[in-house]
């Protein structure tokens, strides 16, 4: 990727203080483009070479932008953060995090973001199966947030997603105690509670406070996430 870069900058009249900069950070911009959708323009803007500095220009001043935003992103989420629940309730978003363990107990890849959140590749879309991890996620899980002092755990689950009555089923055989719903919109619901537990970024950014769970235990077990910025 930097070979092509060195390629295509003379031709784009791009100054060296630029190219400097290309160089140093291309790793991990490049990741972040192509995950902001961004790194498609910027492809063609190298390949075509008409009106490429244009463009070339466009794509980089929304990577700064974007990177400006993130910034941002990560002082408010940092200013609510906690570290402890304190006996107050916690409010986890089910699918989102029992998805993820089940994931990482197939031995399938976790990724760390840029915001320091780890989340999966795994698609709902509407669908979801009981396998057979399903009941050592759900423990684990549980197990993980105990150790934290929690009130009441309240776990939300999508109604319009398959199986959640099923999975419903499977979190109160594992613990009775939990309070467990199945409503219509589980993200409008977060976005107004404290000790929020997910990865979905727009309900981190919405909710009063949120619990990094994922990240702090996967630190303390030998599981580990592969260290992927986006």
């Amino acid at each position: 990727m930097i070979k092509f870069l060195l390629f295509c900058c003379p031709k784009l009249n791009i100054i060296d203080e630029n190219i400097e900069l290309l160089i140093k950070t291309e790793y991990r911009i490049m990741k972040k483009l192509v995950v902001l959708g961004m790194g498609v323009c910027m492809v063609l803007a190298f390949a075509s070479c008409k009106s490429s500095e244009s463009a070339y220009k466009k794509a980089y001043e929304k990577a700064k932008q974007q990177e400006e935003e993130l910034r941002l992103r990560k002082t408010n989420r940092k200013a609510k953060e906690v570290f402890d629940f304190g006996k107050k309730d916690v409010w986890i978003d089910g699918f989102n995090q029992i998805i993820t363990l089940e994931v990482l107990l197939n031995h399938s890849p976790l990724f760390l973001g840029m915001d320091g959140v780890v989340r999966d590749l795994a698609s709902l879309r509407g669908n979801y199966r009981i396998i057979p991890q399903t009941k050592q996620a759900v423990a684990l899980l549980l197990e993980w947030v105990y150790a934290y002092h929690p009130g009441t755990i309240h776990i939300l689950l999508d109604a319009p997603v398959s199986n959640s009555g099923r999975l419903k089923t499977k979190i109160y055989d594992v613990d009775p105690m939990v309070d467990v719903q199945i409503v219509q919109h589980v993200d409008l619901i977060l976005y107004e509670k404290a000790n929020v537990i997910t990865s979905d970024s727009i309900i981190l950014d919405s909710c009063i406070s949120w619990f990094n769970l994922m990240v702090l235990c996967l630190k303390k077990t030998h599981f580990m996430a592969y260290d992927i910025e986006f």
